[in-house]
């Protein structure tokens, strides 16, 4: 159906009628204005449905009715100026919307492949990629980084860790040993200017953590153990 269709459907979907000639033929703006309106709302609602962009049909309609009052129109006179001052509070009322609003693009929820193989890459405590200094912030940067990578923790849950949040446990359901990390609040927030906390309540959980992980925890805890007075596996 095309757009000029689409207005003649609107007219008679709100006054019962084919009454748009009628409509323009008396100048009846207010009438037409309530079309337009009408028309405007179910393309923003089909445009919503079908996630397509239906602006190209407001337009058609919008331009049709301008052009046939512009025709039908004395060229002088009182009525002129009435007519295109009624034609331009049309242009200010709808000429800028558009039957469906531009909307953002969805947030990105993942990290795309190319972009965690470059992360890989830099992380690599051998990677001559790699901008930390000392063999110890890589190695410790690389375990930030997987934990925040594969097991999703947050910022300031990875700065709750502690030496022991992974442990060893019976699972109730298989009998078998599992290794799983803590996510819980510490009792010793440490020297920290800003103290990490967990977000909600339901943060706190346990994960089950996998081979490269613990491997990764145990390296670093062996070669490079914090000399420190608080238990917290990241300080600084």
């Amino acid at each position: 159906m095309s757009a000029i269709d689409r207005l003649y459907e609107a007219a008679h979907r709100r006054h019962g009628s084919d009454c748009l000639d009628r409509l323009l033929a008396d100048a009846d703006w207010d009438a037409i204005e309530d079309v337009l309106a009408g028309l405007l709302v179910r393309l923003r609602n089909e445009a919503a449905l079908a996630a397509e962009d239906r602006s190209a049909a407001w337009v058609s309609a919008l331009t049709f009715v301008r052009d046939i009052r512009r025709f039908n129109t004395p060229s002088a006179g009182a009525r002129m100026t009435d007519v295109e001052n009624r034609l331009l509070r049309l242009d200010r009322l709808y000429g800028q919307l558009a039957p469906n609003s531009v909307r953002p693009p969805p947030p990105i929820r993942a990290l795309p492949p190319v972009v965690i193989e470059d992360l890989y890459a830099i992380f690599d405590p051998v990677s001559t990629r790699n901008p930390f200094k000392s063999e110890r912030l890589r190695w410790r940067n690389l375990l930030i980084f997987m934990l925040m990578l594969r097991l999703g923790l947050r910022r300031s849950e990875t700065a709750l860790l502690v030496a022991n949040s992974i442990k060893d446990d019976v699972d109730p359901e298989t009998g078998t040993i599992q290794t799983r990390l803590d996510v819980n609040s510490a009792e010793d927030d440490g020297p920290r200017y800003i103290e990490p906390g967990i977000k909600t309540y339901g943060s706190r959980r346990q994960i089950p953590v996998p081979e490269e992980i613990l491997l990764l925890h145990g390296r670093y805890s062996h070669n490079y153990p914090e000399r420190q007075r608080y238990p917290h596996l990241f300080v600084s």
